[in-house]
């Protein structure tokens, strides 16, 4: 497996998902600017309510995903590590681990890549 191409491709991957919630975030605050014209009463003040709830926890998904990013960007491919850490594959006879970020299984080249970070507890 090259790391190189599995960090590149984790890379892809995590700025599809700031792309979603960047997305998401938008179409709520469109939202919220409408029914702000639109509306009055006790239902727009809990829909309103909600939006903003919803719009903070979208934003602090996406605080997350940036400190991913940077961690990502941070690993160099090209060094090898003689002892498990940051950066490293790792291959069982189970799962093949990628100690990074944790954001779970990906799909990489035919395999199932599980991407955790250091702190994830061993099962």
């Amino acid at each position: 497996m090259n790391k190189k191409e599995l960090l590149h491709f984790l890379i892809s991957e995590l700025k599809k998902k700031q792309l979603f919630l960047e997305q998401e975030l938008k179409a709520l605050s469109e939202s919220l600017g409408n029914s702000a014209k639109s509306s009055a009463g006790d239902k727009h003040e809990t829909d309103t309510a909600m939006n903003q709830l919803e719009q903070e926890q979208l934003t602090r998904q996406l605080l997350a995903l940036q400190s991913q990013q940077q961690v990502v960007h941070q690993l160099n491919p090209e060094i090898k590590h003689a002892r498990i850490t940051t950066g490293s594959i790792v291959k069982t006879s189970k799962a093949l681990f990628f100690i990074s970020v944790g954001i779970g299984k990906i799909h990489f080249q035919e395999l199932d890549v599980y991407c955790i970070n250091l702190q994830s507890p061993a099962v």
